[in-house]
């Protein structure tokens, strides 16, 4: 069993994908506490061609049609292994000899497995966890880390905000490791040419997703709180349709014979609602200006 597993969703980009395993091999300080999920479509046939640099690097292929991020992220977790484990992308370069052990070493200090470590990227570093990692313990505190609501953006961004919510709950279990480097060669800091896979995606769409997870977010941290305290506690059952349709919950009021008492009540209740979340992708966004 891995102690490690690095989740890699990754489509048409196979010498980038490689060249991510190659740096794995190169910087291990040892393969056997290693191992790579890389789940692939299955209309993308010259990507099935991937392996292993080396034979004491594990490496999963799990071969799916095309879905969303967050449903490719959830197939590797069901196949990964390990106790620590770590979303990264094919446009990866690992920089840091021995990052494994530092990983390890960082998971030690939370033997109930209660945090989200992330290393530099060349790009957010300390500010945003471009790649964030859970342990095996608190993902299934979580639950569903990766929603599959997520077409492609914000998973980051929903994993993120649920620990600076424990920690305006007075824990903080956010763990910044500087010595490790696992550099994000994009296109948007010129490290790459945009590719066609970068055009087609949308880098916001993810946002209404984003905000239709705050409730959940908001009961996973008090979730994790209660954990850390010895208590007991789980989730309440989570509709995403529900939180989504808010929208449309609007349209459908203003257009039925209820009061203008009732409708002005629902529309105060909504705008607050949602001032409230935005409020919380600001916060999001203040600590990614700390670049």
């Amino acid at each position: 069993m891995a102690k490690i597993s690095l989740l890699l969703p990754t489509r048409e980009r196979l010498a980038k994908a490689q060249a991510f395993l190659q740096t794995v091999v190169e910087t291990a300080d040892d393969l056997s506490q290693v191992e790579v999920i890389a789940t692939l479509d299955d209309d993308d046939t010259p990507s099935h061609a991937l392996t292993s640099p080396h034979q004491a690097l594990a490496l999963h292929k799990v071969i799916g049609p095309q879905t969303t991020m967050g449903a490719l992220n959830t197939r590797c977790l069901k196949k990964a292994t390990g106790e620590i484990l770590m979303l990264v992308n094919d446009d990866i370069l690992i920089r840091t000899k021995c990052w494994d052990t530092y990983l390890i070493e960082a998971a030690k200090k939370f033997p109930d497995g209660i945090c989200m470590m992330h290393t530099r990227d060349g790009y957010k570093d300390a500010s945003f966890p471009l790649f964030p990692i859970l342990t095996q313990k608190g993902i299934e505190l979580i639950e569903d880390p990766y929603p599959s609501e997520y077409c492609g953006d914000c998973i980051d961004s929903h994993l993120f905000d649920i620990f600076l919510r424990l920690k305006d709950l007075g824990e903080n279990r956010i763990v910044y490791i500087p010595e490790v480097l696992f550099e994000h060669m994009h296109f948007s800091v010129g490290k790459a040419p945009i590719d066609a896979l970068y055009q087609r995606r949308s880098r916001t769409r993810g946002n209404q997703t984003f905000y239709s997870y705050w409730k959940q977010r908001e009961q996973i941290a008090q979730l994790l709180l209660a954990k850390i305290h010895g208590k007991e506690a789980s989730l309440r059952p989570f509709s995403f349709i529900r939180q989504n349709s808010y929208f449309l919950l609007l349209k459908s009021f203003w257009q039925s014979q209820q009061t203008l008492n009732f409708r002005l009540k629902y529309f105060a209740y909504h705008l607050l609602r949602e001032t409230y979340i935005r409020f919380r992708l600001d916060k999001i966004k203040a600590h990614l200006k700390k670049t």
